[in-house]
Parts: structure tokens; sequence; C-alpha cells
């Protein structure tokens, strides 16, 4: 009689995780390749001055990074979530959020040298003198608007 029962037990359970959490699995998979089809399409990607861009690697993250000299191999200058970025032709100013801390910081397009900012004050100094308006990057990305 135990026997019947645990076997009962082991059927529900797997027609539990068929039912139920498979689909979860097939869904999550198919947005990844929506992702990825769309990053190779361009779709989620800003193109930045002297190839750097704003690219969403998913639904939460954001990188700034630069196509490398053997073509297509990126390399990652901000990896963390970029929440609004501008720029002119030399520099790009950003600002991200990393573990609920807000970090700002200024990416010399010309030389790739980053500079990290202390505070909103002198966010808002490099932003008048390079004459600069920060973008929040979910009205960048509309697909992603208001997903947290």
């Amino acid at each position: 009689m135990d026997l019947g029962i645990r076997r009962r037990n082991w059927l529900h359970l797997c027609i539990f995780i068929v039912v139920v959490v498979s689909p979860f699995f097939i869904v999550k998979g198919c947005a990844e390749s929506i992702v990825d089809q769309m990053q190779a399409d361009h779709v989620g990607t800003i193109f930045l001055p002297n190839q750097y861009e704003v690219s969403k690697v998913s639904v939460h993250a954001r990188v700034i990074s630069r196509k490398g000299d053997a073509g297509n191999k990126k390399i990652t200058y901000i990896p963390d979530d970029i929440q609004e970025v501008g720029w002119n032709n030399d520099v790009v100013i950003y600002k991200q959020v990393i573990n609920q801390a807000t970090k700002y910081g200024v990416l010399n397009t010309v030389n790739g040298e980053v500079e990290e900012l202390p505070d909103q004050t002198s966010l808002e100094r490099k932003l008048q003198e390079h004459q600069i308006v920060l973008k929040k990057v979910e009205d960048l990305f509309p697909e992603t608007k208001g997903i947290q």
C-alpha cells in the first residue's frame, strides 16, 4: 500500500513539472532567443561615437561596450546596468545603479578613459560643461519600458 502512495505522489510530481514548470522554461528560452535576435538586428543597440554602443544584453541589463579591433568582438567598458545616458562626439555621460547604489561617470570615447564622478553635483557640472542632457535608457529601448 505504501508503495502505491509513493508512486501516485511521484506521478503527481511529474505531471506538475510537465504541466506547470516546463512551459516557463520554454517561454524563457523563446524570450532569450528573441532578445538575441534583436541584438543581432541591432534593435537592442544604441550607437554612440567612436564605435561605442549601449547594448541591451537582457531586459534588465544594459552595458556600454566598444567593438574591438578584431571586428565583432566587443569590449565592455561599463558592465553594470545603465539607467540614463547622454553623449556628444567626445564623451558619454552615464548614470548606473549597482546594488541599489547610484553611480555616475564619464567615458571619453576618444581615448577610452572612464572617470567616475563622486556625486550628483559633479554630474551636473559635467553635463553643463559638455552640453549634454541625460536620457532614460528605458525611453531609448521602449520594449523594456516599465519593467523593473
